[in-house]
């Protein structure tokens, strides 16, 4: 489990990519939810959709493979799910959201360190919307939630996505409607999610409850976005059938790439543009990267945006956790970019009350692996500082058997002198293996091909 990695040259074209890995899971599990049916196309190939497919059939879910989309046939779960880790932890949060709310059980196996941080920030989730505290339980090797009844009397607040899909996914299942306070970009994947599987979302409701202005005024003397209150009503306008977008992450480790290495020029065509999933390009832009994007409103669909990136000196910039929160995983591809930027590069984790964020575990990993390079690091509890401009050399690293790693470890062997060997993960394996068929159509001189 090892792959060499070498300096590469400039990278010109026109790239088109697989769909999105976390909406394809996410439009799986709400489709297997909800009861509905539905036609995904361009899913990602990742095996994490694959594994969650599998799981879904062996539960009672008809998913087919059809030529290259999958079709989803919502039906009944048996009475308990048995989660393991063949469920990604990056959807854990709205099945069980979904399953509980809907009259099951479920058991949670194969708890890591990260998976028991995430469940329990989704016990307090769950804990606004109608989970008693004793429905949640740690016993031995394993976590369990009982079933329990949906509480949509009041307005549900919320400061981020993750939290926001496991109220979505319980409004799914119950068929309630419902009213949510968030950012504006958090409410904006929302409603078009829930926009498929038959809600409408109404204007703006200026809730005038005393909670709400009260956090208003927080978000405000914060500078955070100030949240709005949207309500989603139940209809019969179901959408059967949806593209997926681009995926982010890979379109990130492109635009990562075109803005370090020299000569190089790329267009990027129909990449998801959700609110809550381009921060990583407008940091780049922030970065005074020379990006430029296009971007094409899609009525009941997902906004994409055609991206331009060409070479220029990045400038380093501070995230901020708020910040962090449009980025996901890719703020690990951003900590590899901090290191070809000039000056000091800070990233904050995406920690909060109602989302699990990234984990110390991954950053330090980040860490060590820049440092192995000889790029000049300092972690803290809660991000990473990185110094950029330091001559990075290849060497040996780990990639922890994590895909996310493994990708911002590629993109760094691209940019440094000599070889860089990563062991820790197979370069057969997704997304390393996909991302090197990109590399390879746009490498200079070489034809545009689409994958």
């Amino acid at each position: 489990m090892r792959f060499d990695v070498s300096s590469y040259g400039s990278l010109k074209g026109v790239a088109e990519l697989p769909g999105d890995r976390s909406l394809t899971l996410t439009l799986l599990v709400c489709a297997a939810l909800s009861g509905e049916r539905l036609a995904i196309l361009n899913p990602s190939p990742s095996p994490d959709v694959k594994s969650l497919w599998a799981w879904l059939s062996s539960n009672g879910i008809i998913v087919i493979n059809d030529g290259g989309r999958l079709l989803v046939d919502g039906g009944s779960f048996t009475d308990t799910l048995d989660l393991k880790s063949n469920v990604h932890d990056d959807i854990l949060h709205i099945l069980v959201s979904g399953a509980v709310f809907s009259g099951r059980s479920v058991v949670i196996h194969d708890i890591t360190d990260r998976r028991k941080d995430s469940i329990e920030t989704l016990s307090r989730v769950l804990e606004k919307i109608g989970l008693p505290k004793n429905a949640f339980s740690v016993e031995d090797e394993q976590i369990r939630f009982d079933a329990a009844s949906f509480s949509t009397e009041n307005v549900i607040q919320v400061d981020t996505i993750w939290a926001a899909e496991c109220v979505m996914a319980a409004s799914l299942v119950s068929k309630q409607d419902i009213r949510l306070s968030a950012p504006g970009p958090v409410l904006t994947h929302v409603g078009t999610v829930m926009g498929l599987f038959g809600y409408q979302q109404l204007n703006k409701n200026e809730d005038g409850s005393r909670e709400n202005e009260i956090a208003r005024r927080m978000a405000k003397a914060q500078g955070k976005p100030l949240p709005d209150v949207r309500c989603y009503t139940r209809t019969d306008a179901v959408i059967h059938e949806i593209t997926v977008p681009g995926d982010t992450a890979f379109a990130a480790a492109l635009v990562s790439a075109a803005s370090i290495l020299q000569k190089s020029s790329l267009t990027i065509r129909s990449v998801l543009w959700s609110q809550s999933r381009r921060g990583f390009f407008e940091t780049i832009r922030r970065m005074k990267g020379h990006i430029e994007y296009e971007s094409y409103k899609r009525k009941n669909a997902f906004d994409t945006a055609d991206i331009s990136i060409s070479w220029g000196a990045l400038e380093a910039v501070h995230v901020t956790a708020d910040q962090a929160r449009s980025l996901q995983t890719e703020l690990l591809i951003l900590g590899a970019t901090g290191a070809c930027a000039t000056g000091e590069t800070v990233i904050s984790d995406t920690l909060s009350a109602d989302c699990p964020g990234l984990g110390r575990e991954r950053f330090m990993a980040l860490s060590f692996g820049l440092e192995i390079l000889g790029a000049h690091v300092g972690d803290y509890a809660d991000g990473i500082v990185v110094k950029g401009q330091a001559e990075l050399r290849g060497n040996l690293i780990d990639a922890c058997n994590d895909p996310d790693l493994a990708l911002a470890f590629y993109l760094l062997g691209m940019c440094s002198a000599g070889t860089t060997s990563i062991f820790g993960y197979d370069e057969e394996r997704y997304p390393v293996a996909t991302f090197k068929n990109i590399l390879e159509s746009l490498h200079e001189n070489a034809s545009p091909k689409f994958i």
